[in-house]
């Protein structure tokens, strides 16, 4: 089944250069423009979740940020928690039974940066979840999605932890992203 994608706009203009801000540049603190941003994603989510529904089944639904390469957070230039804190926090306002769950660790040395599509999908088996996850319906979270093989890494995690996503949220996306399958 295919994965759905949210995302607030192409990875273009001002979105790119404040994504890119908040990704390497200290002196910028776009922590709440990141929760302000994740809260935006909840609402597009919300008013099409008919077309991009999750199936819930009694559980939290889960948030997940998709991981980080450790130097960002050594660094303290964390993206996807902060935009997972404004997705959830919309979510528990509308009455969804939600929490964001940090679930996936990605291993040394797979940052995707520079990477081609052919080569992001070559190494996109360097994703996996820290707990067991049966049952459990989740939502991705990233920052962009370039070629989509990061996205799927993660969905591959978490299903093979035994939960399910159906839908995939990011700040942007590059136009010519294939679609998540």
């Amino acid at each position: 089944m295919a994965m759905r994608l949210i995302s607030l706009g192409e990875y273009e203009g001002a979105l790119r250069r404040i994504i890119l801000a908040a990704k390497h540049d200290r002196a910028n603190r776009l922590q709440e423009w990141l929760v302000q941003a994740g809260v935006s994603l909840a609402q597009g989510w919300m008013t099409h979740r008919a077309v991009v529904d999750v199936p819930l089944a009694g559980n939290p639904l889960l948030i997940v940020p998709v991981p980080s390469q450790w130097t960002r957070a050594w660094r303290g230039l964390m993206v996807t928690p902060h935009i997972a804190r404004g997705f959830a926090s919309h979510l528990d306002r509308e009455g969804v039974d939600v929490m964001v769950a940090p679930v996936l660790t990605k291993a040394w040395g797979s940052t995707q940066a520079g990477k081609s599509g052919v080569e992001r999908r070559a190494r996109s088996g360097k994703v996996s979840a820290l707990v067991e996850l049966r049952g459990a319906q989740c939502i991705l979270v990233d920052d962009v999605v370039t070629t989509g093989a990061t996205m799927l890494a993660c969905r591959k995690a978490v299903e093979y932890a035994g939960g399910q996503c159906f839908v995939g949220t990011t700040l942007a996306d590059v136009h010519n992203c294939h679609p998540l399958k």
